[in-house]
Order: C-alpha cells, then structure tokens, then sequence
C-alpha cells in the first residue's frame, strides 16, 4: 500500500497548516512532530514563508516515518522515553538500594552513550549488540569490572523485552568475559581465628555481626544490622526474619547458637521493646555503611600484617562458614536450605567462586577392576 504525504498551506495565518494523506480512505492529519521525537512545528511560524519552509521539513519526516514502518495510531517506543520511564518505575521498586544505585548508573551511562550517537530519538529496536559492544568496552579495565556492567544493563533490557517492547535482548549478543572467583575469598581455620579475635579487640558490633554472619549464614549490611528485638522469640533461643527482611524473601527461622544468645543478654537485648534495633538499644538501625566502615579498618591492619588478603571481604564468614558446612557433610540440598537459595545453582556457583573440590576422596572416584 503506497501512501503519499501531502501538504495543505494557507497564507492566511489564521487557519492552520498540516501534511495529510489517506490510510484505509480515512484522513490523517499532521500538523506537527512530536510524536516522532523531532521538533518541527509550522503554525508556530509568523510568517507564510517560514511556515511554508517547515511544512516542507514536516513532509520529509512524515515521508521517512512512514518507510521505517510506522503507522498512525502505533505506538513507538524511543530510546530515551523507554529507558527514563524505567529509571523513574526503578526508584519507586522494592529493590535493594546497592541494585537500583548501580542499575540507575548504567542506565544513565548508556543514555548518555547514545546520546552520544544521536540515536536517542530513534526506536528501542534500533539497538544492537554492536551498539552495546562499544558501549561496554568503555568498562574494558578488567574482566570483573566488564562482567558487572554487562550483567546489569542485561537486567535492564530483560525488563523491557518483558513488556513486549523489545523483540530480543541485544546485550545477548556482546561478548562474555570469564572472571575468576576471587572475591569474597573463604578464610582458612587460622585465618578465620585471627581476624575474629582482631574484630572482636577492635569493636563490639562488628564482632555480633561476624558471629551472626558466619554461624547463622546471614548477611551482614541489611539482615543483621536491621535485627530488631521483634526478630526473636521470648528467650532469645529462634531467630525469625520476615519475607520482606532477608534477600530470599521467604519466612527464615534460626536456632540461635549459645556464643550470640549470651552476648545478646549481656547487651540487655531481653529487656528491649519489639521495634528497638539489637545493636543501638532504640528505634533507629545503624547507618547502612557502619559494618564496611568498621569491617575496612580491621581488614586494612590484617592485610598489612599478611594475616588475610584483599580480597577476603565480611562475606568471607559467611562463605567460610558454607565450606565447612560442605566439608563436613557433602550435601549441597543442606547447604541450599541453610543460605536460603533460591536455586541449586546459586549454591553451586557459592561454592565454585571458592575454589572448592566437589570430589573430597579416591572412594569417590570410579575405579577400573
């Protein structure tokens, strides 16, 4: 079906003008280009020359319009509206603040990126994995640094082609880069000795914290500093944490083990109301940098000393304490259920990031008769 822009222009001021053609022998007016992320108003103009001259313009665009596709009625999804309507829906989610702080990063990073490329007015589909590509080898300074970024801006497009407004996922098609686990390293026995009595000499609520990370396997910056009274039961004996107060967003509930119970009595947790935090006797939590401050004080002086290295982190407890479960039982089903997993495979790759053996002796091995 051949469509053919027209142009209607008076010299009279007063009326206005417009580009029309027909579609399915109805009428289709333009009378400016907005729609098409341009500016280009021609009865705006005040004089019949210059409204004649963007009338003009207005008939290319509509011309060029209509070959990429488009149709009156359709709506068309720009780079630049798609990926701020998501940033502004990001800030009101439920998402923890460290996803939406480094989702909010790259999206703004890649907005800036294409404006770049004067391609922010163009339709979400004209991205492509080479698009991406480039943008991603601005993170090119190591594999880990480009393996975030990629991952996250994945995020983002996967939540667009959700909608239906994307027909693929162009970071899909970008290069991988291996990273090796190194990160969030697993202290040995010695290791783990040391830095507990160093944290325990340097401060009271980071020592808490490191027990209630590495024997009860919580995370530190948001399930343990927001503890409250609430959280446990009459004796201080269970630990319950509600869907929307851990990361798996199930109902949790923990023994809890004698060495955090008398530190807790000690403390005067018992006598605390429901609603007060555990570690600051009152309604208002600990500052959610307090562990890292604190944890980057202890680590700075035990890796000066060659006591642990860099990249030992305060989820070390929690990851040493998922090896020593592992060694000792070799059940991977136990060590699902005590991290609170969503998946069989976070916890493989738990225990992969560490370096461990999934093979523990020669019995386990098929042997030849």
């Amino acid at each position: 079906m051949q469509i053919t822009p027209k142009i209607f222009f008076s010299e009279d001021l007063s009326k206005r003008s417009y580009v029309y053609f027909f579609i399915n022998q109805k009428r289709v007016r333009i009378y400016q280009c907005a729609q098409f992320g341009k500016s280009c108003s021609p009865n705006l103009k005040k004089t019949a020359k210059s409204r004649l001259r963007e009338l003009i313009l207005l008939e290319d665009i509509v011309i060029a319009e209509l070959k990429k596709g488009w149709l009156p009625g359709q709506k068309r999804w720009l780079i630049e509206e798609v990926l701020t309507t998501m940033l502004k829906e990001l800030n009101t989610s439920s998402f923890s603040k460290k996803y939406i702080r480094d989702t909010t990063i790259v999206t703004q990073e890649f907005l800036d990126y294409t404006r770049g490329l004067e391609i922010l007015d163009k339709e979400v589909d004209a991205i492509t994995s080479a698009t991406v590509e480039t943008f991603l080898l601005r993170f090119n300074s190591s594999s880990a640094y480009y393996a975030i970024k990629r991952r996250t801006l994945s995020a983002v497009f996967n939540k667009v082609l959700q909608r239906g407004i994307m027909k693929i996922n162009p970071v899909k098609g970008t290069s991988c880069r291996r990273v090796e686990a190194v990160h969030n390293q697993a202290f040995t026995e010695k290791q783990l000795e040391l830095c507990l009595e160093a944290v325990r000499t340097t401060s009271d609520n980071l020592f808490l914290c490191a027990l209630f990370v590495y024997c009860m396997l919580l995370r530190p910056h948001r399930e343990v500093r927001l503890l409250t009274r609430g959280n446990f039961n009459e004796d201080l004996t269970i630990l319950t944490l509600s869907g929307d107060e851990n990361k798996s967003k199930r109902i949790r509930s923990i023994p809890v083990p004698y060495n955090i119970r008398t530190i807790l009595i000690a403390n005067g947790v018992l006598a605390l109301p429901d609603q007060f935090n555990i570690f600051t006797n009152e309604l208002k939590p600990l500052n959610e940098f307090y562990f890292s401050t604190c944890w980057a004080r202890v680590k700075t002086k035990l890796v000066r000393s060659g006591v642990i290295t860099a990249n030992h982190t305060l989820y070390s407890f929690r990851h040493s304490a998922v090896c020593s479960v592992f060694k000792r039982d070799k059940d991977l089903h136990l060590v699902q259920r005590l991290c609170s997993h969503q998946s069989m495979m976070t916890s493989l790759k738990y225990l992969r990031s560490l370096g461990m053996e999934q093979v523990g002796t020669l019995d386990e091995l098929p042997q030849l008769r």
